[in-house]
């Protein structure tokens, strides 16, 4: 199987006005068919762990390089840990923030899914990152859908970080159909207890951002959406008093 180099680089100096110093390459280290990366930080230390997938058409893959800082005077030395195979089309992995689940396990979430046959039946699901989970945890209802990013906001304000994500189904013939909505987080904060589907809109599909933006004196809080196959940026709001995206009555 074909391997991918990942390269490390580091900013060996800061951008002041127009100038900048060039990136140095501090090394290579080799992880077949790499796709997404992300840094997930260890509790309140100074220490993060380098979250990975990959994805192929016969196998996927999840890891994690506990401390990667450790490594930046030998990278070639770095050693993935496999979380999971069982994956169809891992995409944007990220840290869980510790209080979705209110726990001191740490968790990755994994969109999973694409346009390939035989993986378009995605998910989003929670693992550990200790490794001592044997699968993922799905906490979407099913369906023909494939997810990509998942973001962690208290949609409904009760005070529970929910799983704002978007997701997309594309047949072999016909027109493709996609998703924005949100994962609500129950009561007990349980990857065990079903999360109730919020769907706020039809059309955004893979990527999108959230943040809050200030319009006529005004706070909002907002979602921008890339839509890959309508071609499509659109922006989200609720006019609700208390920015709750469950009132439907504001959207």
């Amino acid at each position: 199987m074909p391997s991918t180099f990942l390269n490390l680089i580091l900013l060996a100096g800061l951008v002041v006005q127009s100038s900048c110093v060039a990136p140095t390459l501090l090394g290579k280290f080799s992880y077949p068919h790499a796709a997404f990366s992300t840094l997930y930080q260890q509790g309140t230390s100074s220490r993060y762990d380098l979250l990975l997938s990959s994805f192929g058409i016969f196998s996927s893959n999840v890891a994690v390089v506990s401390d990667v800082g450790q490594y930046l005077q030998r990278v070639s030395s770095i050693n993935t840990k496999t979380l999971t195979q069982n994956v169809k089309w891992p995409n944007e992995v990220t840290g869980v923030p510790p209080a979705v689940l209110k726990s001191s396990t740490r968790y990755m979430a994994i969109p999973d899914g694409f346009l390939v046959p035989g993986k378009t039946y995605g998910s989003v699901s929670l693992i550990n990152v200790d490794g001592s989970q044997s699968s993922p945890k799905t906490i979407t209802g099913g369906g023909n859908w494939f997810y990509h990013r998942v973001r962690w906001v208290d949609m409904d304000k009760d005070g529970r970080l929910d799983g704002l994500t978007a997701r997309a189904h594309k047949p072999f013939i016909g027109s493709a159909q996609g998703q924005l909505l949100w994962l609500s987080n129950p009561a007990g904060h349980s990857i065990d207890s079903p999360w109730t589907e919020n769907v706020i809109a039809s059309g955004p599909d893979t990527f999108f951002e959230f943040s809050t933006l200030t319009a006529g004196g005004k706070s909002y809080e907002v979602i921008l959406t890339s839509e890959f196959f309508d071609q499509k940026l659109r922006i989200f709001w609720t006019e609700d008093p208390q920015q709750n995206w469950k009132n439907t009555q504001y959207g």
